[in-house]
């Protein structure tokens, strides 16, 4: 559009130097005179008409275009935010009924404990006991609902530097890097999701076959460092989401002119140029 611009402007130029050169060469009678300032302001005028509808066409075909491009942004995002809904939806069944096998055992295993306990004779362990067991069942339930409310969160930021990606690469900016990272993103998201529905379905067997009241505290202490260890490792698959998340933000960001409004720009400078030919033009013409 720039370039039609600058040919349409030489040609304006052309015709108004060449109209006052006329002036200066033929004799400045009346007649003359008069004749020569009508060639000027319909020469100037023809010229100015030109370069007018020239800007308009260039600002149709870009039109066009924006639309066009707009529609294909459109039309992957829907996509992107439909197969991120699916995945979403997918963990969630999948993760319910993990915890409901997860409850299913932890009551078979209750009233293995209760037979268990009748080994023990101190009466305050074997009500902390029971107490613990639920414990660390609620724990693990607890900590890995907010894991995966986190993972959502990191899913729907990963949704919005996947649409500023699109939105850059459909001004024609190369976020292929960003491409990659969003992709290895994903990955770890599914990876941290897989581990959540696996410790899911993981209950803790806080009494032994062999348990009596004097083992009975080491084997309590047993179950609790395993389900300590096992969320460790679950939370640091959520953390390398988040960190691998940040590095897709990241890149993105490093882009020159990510964020930069270009149609609008050349649409407002297309416009400028149309109104001042029009303008110097109309001056001229006076």
């Amino acid at each position: 559009m720039k370039k039609s611009i600058i040919v349409a402007s030489i040609l304006f130029s052309f015709v108004l130097v060449y109209s006052v050169g006329a002036q200066e060469v033929l004799p400045n009678t009346g007649a003359a005179s008069k004749a020569i300032r009508e060639n000027v302001r319909e020469s100037i005028k023809d010229a100015r008409e030109g370069l007018k509808q020239n800007i308009k066409n260039e600002r149709e075909v870009l039109k066009t275009q924006r639309e066009a491009t707009k529609m294909e942004f459109e039309t992957k995002r829907e996509e992107a935010k439909n197969r991120i809904e699916l995945e979403r939806e997918g963990f969630k069944q999948k993760f319910e009924a993990r915890k409901e096998e997860a409850k299913n055992k932890f009551e078979a295993d209750r009233e293995v404990m209760k037979t268990r306990l009748l080994k023990i004779k101190d009466e305050r362990k074997k009500q902390a006991v029971e107490k613990i067991a639920n414990q660390i069942k609620e724990l693990n339930e607890r900590t890995l609902n907010q894991l995966s409310e986190k993972l959502d969160k990191i899913g729907k930021v990963l949704g919005r530097i996947t649409s500023r990606a699109d939105k850059a690469e459909s001004r024609g900016l190369d976020v292929s890097s960003v491409r990659t990272a969003v992709l290895s993103a994903e990955k770890t998201i599914t990876d941290a999701r897989e581990s959540i529905t696996l410790q899911a379905a993981k209950t803790y067997t806080v009494l032994m076959a062999t348990s009596t009241d004097g083992t009975l505290k080491k084997d309590v202490g047993g179950a609790r460092q395993a389900l300590h260890a096992d969320l460790v490792k679950v939370k640091d698959m959520v953390k390398s989401a988040h960190e691998a998340t940040r590095n897709a933000a990241t890149t993105l960001a490093k882009i020159k002119g990510v964020d930069d409004k270009d149609d609008d720009r050349n649409e407002n400078n297309g416009q400028e140029n149309n109104d001042n030919s029009t303008s110097t033009g109309t001056s001229t013409s006076q």
